[in-house]
């Protein structure tokens, strides 16, 4: 196109010429406002720019915290599942120490856990994180490298009678990036900081700056209780011008050295001792988080000052633990944690002094509640019990003793008479505590008093100006009050008879050598014989009436006895009447036919007498013997029948009883390991087996101990006649077990276990509840065994009460004895303590007994 075409836009056109004729003056052009709009889009266009790059730095970060709480899960995962594989490969290798200070935790379960200061995590669910927990905080290094973790963690204290509080507080951890996953990594020196102390008049404490305003404040108090705890040792152990030096460590070894006790060293006066700093314990989040804390350092300092001042070095027996812990509870640095419930549990273990014994000998100072808790209950039981002795004295006296009976004796030897009944007393105080925490005890009866007084035999042994001498005592319970009925210069064994209208002594006059078997009814004496050239002995067998009593007749030239039977309702001032017999007679429940051995001396291993059964030094295995049976008219006609052959063969077997009047039953031997409980007619045209020593074997627990059973005896139950009582023994054990076994329905029930010397098995009228005691290895009371448990059986409920009672050795003393009514049982628990229970309300009444050294109780009319 020849022409160029003038563009012209509406910005460049002059309108007003074109209107006016005339051009108007040039105006100034202004260039601010496209800048502001360049200014503006690049604004714009920045922000933009950074919104970008901020949310993909967040989404990065996210993804980078995530990840970290992913390493830190997996790292406790592994600790709680004892990984140590999974747990190595989290750990970060630049620093071989670090690495295997944090091994050692994982071995010691104080990864998370802080035990060693009373603060306990929760379980491994508790101490996962979510990628959203408001707990959980990150400070990143400026190369997104490594990081900082600040997890919020809760911990379980103990504030005493087995209540629990939750504390917070922050643990941090530091890591770093690796090849596939972030890895649980040592701090950088900066993380720490400079090393600072502060100096007091006995702690000078040096610490990390990281640490420095809690560090501060911990000085300050651990300071103040460690004067306190230095004014209980008392200047013998802690001098005045004792020091202290405490570091801060921030070496994760130390805080995994705290679950042993704390290593001390000494320069003169001045101790030397390392502990965890705070960052690596958790930092506190609030009062009460910092009082825990607080509390964790004063055990960790006091223990270990205790430790060194009494000389203890290595030894860490868990009777030190627990006095120290006890004495740590006085400082109020660690709640006690003995409960009532400990003393119920002490009677159903049948915890004694003995059980100090393996205690005494551990050296495992971090062993576990359930293996040490004994210790606890019996210094509870001391220091409740004899307050004068103080802890520092016990554990003084602990360092010097070689064994823990010689440690008692040394203690508290001038607080008894006679220091060789001194473990004895202390065991039956321990467990009288037990029965205050449990029963009621010597409060108003809740019920009446039995119809009934009790009397009671008691020995003053002889001094310098007398010889000694029994004296039968009368005990009225409504009254209180005691009565001397009969005394005599020697012995007297006392037989229970089964009416509860008599009692048969017998008379062991030691000055002039008379042995005197006497009926004691209504406070009146009568000779059974009245003849000085005989003696009589009495084992106290009856008829079912009471009135027939089995005696033996001793010639005053010859060895060898008679057996007769004094009839008690046929007597006059001089004797009573009797009647020569084959030998002792086993009485049906009727009283009118007997069972009778061809060997006497066969029935006076196990003695059947009313309410009970005697075993005196078992022979374990009896051969079998041959049994007969006798009429009472045919025994009791002018001429007697006076040798067993005689009478009308009944089986053969050993420890024959009545199971009604047709039927007996007997043991039978085939060996001592193949035994086999019978029954027979008295007819003897049917005989059968009821349970054999397998069937015993194949019904004990798997946690009794079973060895070799060999069964002793059968009872009736007295209210129930398809109930049978069987009690076997294990010899290498020195155990008795007792079964009961339903006749009816053949069903076999073992109920438990005692010693097997001492052994006594008595039944309640009602039938509910039981008696079994004994002697044994497992449950001695005292260093010589000196002492027999009684097992009160509720057969009702399943559940045994121990109590601790006197030995006795043949012929028998009676040691426990039931009133009439069923109601009460008066039971001897040591020879100068008596205790009348009443089992159905749970009621135990105590009495002192100051008459010397006491036992068979026995209700009379």
């Amino acid at each position: 196109m020849a022409n160029k075409f003038d563009w012209q836009t509406e910005d460049d056109f002059d309108w007003e010429e074109l209107n006016n004729s005339q051009a108007a003056p040039p105006r100034k052009r202004r260039r601010w406002p496209y800048f502001l709009v360049i200014v503006a889009i690049l604004a714009g266009l920045g922000y933009f720019a950074w919104r970008q790059v901020t949310q993909r730095m967040d989404e990065n970060t996210s993804a980078m915290q995530a990840d970290i709480i992913s390493s830190y899960n997996l790292l406790h995962f592994a600790a709680g599942e004892q990984d140590n594989e999974l747990f190595i490969s989290l750990l970060s290798g630049r620093d071989s120490s670090w690495t295997n200070a944090q091994n050692d935790l994982f071995s010691a379960g104080l990864l998370v856990d802080r035990s060693p200061f009373n603060l306990f995590a929760y379980g491994a669910d508790e101490v996962k994180v979510e990628a959203d927990d408001t707990a959980v905080s990150f400070e990143f290094s400026p190369d997104l490298l490594a990081a900082e973790m600040a997890v919020q963690q809760d911990f379980m204290i103990d504030i005493g009678n087995g209540v629990t509080e939750t504390v917070t507080l922050q643990q941090t951890g530091v890591f770093r990036m690796g090849r596939e996953r972030w890895l649980y990594s040592p701090p950088d020196t900066e993380f720490w900081g400079e090393e600072l102390t502060q100096a007091g008049t006995m702690l000078t404490l040096t610490y990390p700056t990281r640490d420095a305003e809690l560090a501060e404040q911990l000085h300050s108090d651990l300071e103040r209780k460690l004067q306190s705890a230095c004014q209980t040792l008392g200047n013998d152990f802690c001098p005045s011008d004792t020091t202290v030096t405490l570091t801060f460590s921030t070496d994760p070894a130390t805080l995994a050295a705290t679950n042993e006790l704390p290593l001390v060293k000494q320069s003169k006066n001045e101790l030397t001792l390392t502990l965890p700093t705070p960052s690596l314990v958790g930092v506190p989040t609030d009062d009460d988080s910092y009082d825990a804390l607080f509390r964790g350092y004063g055990v960790q300092l006091v223990t270990a000052v205790y430790t060194h001042l009494l000389g203890f070095g290595n030894i860490h027996t868990p009777i030190f633990r627990a006095i120290l812990d006890y004495q740590l509870d006085q400082l109020a640095l660690k709640p006690w944690p003995v409960t009532a419930s400990n003393y119920d549990q002490l009677l159903d273990e049948q915890i004694q002094l003995e059980s100090l014994v393996p205690l005494w000998r551990s050296q495992e100072w971090t062993a576990a509640w359930e293996a040490i808790w004994p210790a606890y209950v019996i210094v509870d039981h001391l220091q409740t019990t004899y307050p004068d002795i103080t802890p520092v004295e016990m554990l003084h006296t602990l360092v010097r003793s070689g064994d823990p009976f010689r440690w008692l004796r040394n203690l508290y030897g001038n607080q008894f008479q006679e220091r060789r009944d001194l473990v004895n007393d202390i065991n039956l105080d321990l467990w009288i505590h037990a029965y205050r925490n449990r029963y009621l005890i010597n409060t108003s009866p809740p019920i009446p008093w039995p119809q009934q007084d009790l009397h009671l035999l008691c020995i003053q042994p002889p001094t310098e100006n007398s010889k000694e001498t029994t004296t039968l005592y009368r005990y009225d319970p409504g009254q209180d009050n005691w009565q001397s009925e009969y005394t005599s210069n020697g012995e007297i064994l006392l037989s229970k008879l089964p009416n509860d209208e008599a009692v048969i002594l017998q008379d062991l006059d030691t000055q002039n050598g008379n042995f005197n078997t006497i009926l004691w009814q209504d406070e009146l004496e009568t000779p059974l014989l009245d003849d000085p050239n005989e003696l009589t002995v009495s084992l106290g067998q009856t008829n079912p009436a009471g009135n027939l009593l089995s005696t033996f007749i001793f010639a005053a030239d010859d060895e060898s006895a008679n057996i007769y039977v004094f009839d008690l309702n046929n007597c006059v001032e001089n004797g009573c009447s009797k009647q020569l017999l084959p030998s002792i007679p086993i009485w049906s429940p009727n009283g009118e036919q007997s069972l009778f051995s061809e060997d006497p001396n066969n029935q006076i291993s196990i003695l059947h007498l009313d309410d009970r059964t005697v075993l005196f030094d078992p022979p374990y295995f009896e051969e079998d013997i041959e049994l007969f049976l006798g009429d009472k008219e045919e025994l009791f006609q002018p001429e007697p029948v006076v040798e067993v052959n005689d009478l009308l063969p009944a089986g053969s077997g050993y420890a024959p009883f009545w199971l009604d009047e047709s039927t007996i039953g007997f043991l039978q031997a085939d060996s001592y390991e193949n035994v086999t409980l019978m029954q027979s007619s008295v007819a003897g045209n049917d005989t059968q087996p009821l349970v054999e020593s397998r069937d015993l074997m194949a019904v004990i627990p798997d946690h009794v101990e079973k060895g070799t059973l060999i069964m002793q005896y059968a009872r009736l139950h007295p209210t129930d006649p398809n109930q049978l009582f069987i009690v076997a023994i294990n010899p290498p054990a020195a155990q008795s077990h007792l079964f009961l076994y339903n006749r009816q329905r053949d069903e076999l029930t073992w109920l438990l276990q005692a010693g097997s010397a001492n052994h006594e098995l008595g039944i309640a009228p009602n039938g509910r509840y039981l008696i079994l005691s004994g002697r044994g290895s497992n449950n001695a009371i005292s260093l010589n065994g000196s002492a027999s448990i009684m097992h009160f059986y509720d057969l009702l409920q399943a559940h045994s009460l121990p109590f601790p009672t006197i030995s006795t050795t043949f012929p028998p003393i009676l040691r426990f004895d039931w009133a009439s009514d069923g109601e009460w049982v008066a039971l001897m628990l040591a020879n100068n303590t008596l205790g009348l229970y009443a089992p159905d309300h749970d009621y135990l009444k105590l009495i002192q007994v100051d008459f010397g050294n006491c036992h068979s109780p026995a209700w009379i009319n």
